[in-house]
């Protein structure tokens, strides 16, 4: 600027103007830089570093993470942490001041999380999560139910794409000796032998509740005198289903000529066992 200053005005402008002239436009980012850091660039980034681990399902109005075993709703703002370390990074590499203050603003930060929503590698529905109704999630594996009926099982590593958001409490291995021996208590009749055909269908019921399917269309009643063991059977079962299991009122599915509350059915989404 100096050697344009002599050469080129007429009378050249004084040193100390034209010193302070540059420091100005050094101040404001180059048109490059601008670019660079564009909020859509930076939400690009987002995705880009986080498209295997975030969804985000519009018709929940969420954030879903992936928490190595299944999908869990963000609800700690997880997803605007990422953004706010992914917008320190970026401004530790600008080189303008200007620039370095606007990637740190909350507006940035709120710009790449509202941007990440839309992007294809993020955005998903209501209806992908849970679909399979032969799946089951345990702490250990997957759990494929498909060949159940031939007594055979597929377990199978925890895996993203299976958008599961529910887990048991229990896996499938070892024994159960004081559960096989609790059916012998409540299935054998006063002076009698442990009645094996009930406690097969006992089986059947519960096998059918580690399942998602609705093919059978069973509404199951427990009934008796009394500590007969109904409710120690329906706890092991609920307690084993962990997730799976939910409690609901009667009114929930009698008829009624008001219409329910949403929140009662949307409750009950994506569980086997319901008791009442």
């Amino acid at each position: 600027l100096l050697a344009h200053n002599r050469d080129r005005c007429e009378p050249p402008l004084p040193e100390r103007e034209v010193s302070a002239i540059a420091a100005s436009v050094a101040r404001y980012p180059s048109a490059d830089e601008t670019a660079e850091f564009s909020d859509n660039d930076l939400a690009l980034q987002f995705s880009d570093l986080h498209a295997d681990e975030l969804r985000y399902v519009d018709d929940w109005g969420c954030w879903m993470r992936w928490l190595e075993e299944l999908w869990g709703k963000d609800r700690v703002l997880h997803t605007f942490d990422l953004a706010r370390e992914l917008c320190r990074g970026a401004a530790a590499h600008a080189k303008s001041l200007p620039t370095k203050r606007r990637i740190n603003s909350a507006a940035t930060v709120a710009a790449i999380e509202r941007l990440a929503r839309c992007d294809k590698r993020h955005a998903a529905t209501a209806e992908q999560w849970d679909a399979d109704p032969w799946l089951l999630n345990a702490p250990d594996d997957t759990v494929s139910l498909r060949l159940a009926e031939r007594g055979r099982i597929e377990l199978r590593p925890h895996r993203p794409e299976d958008y599961l958001t529910k887990i048991t409490a229990a896996s499938p291995k070892g024994s159960c000796p004081r559960w096989l021996q609790f059916l012998d208590e409540i299935t054998t009749p006063l002076g009698g032998q442990p009645d094996k055909e009930l406690q097969g269908f006992l089986q059947r019921v519960a096998g059918y509740c580690l399942t998602g399917s609705i093919q059978e269309e069973k509404l199951f009643f427990l009934y008796g005198t009394g500590a007969n063991g109904k409710s120690v059977f329906v706890s092991t079962l609920a307690g084993v289903l962990g997730d799976y299991a939910k409690t609901s009122s009667a009114e929930t599915f009698m008829e009624s000529y008001t219409d329910r509350h949403p929140t009662e059915l949307a409750y009950l989404r994506g569980a086997r066992l319901v008791t009442v």
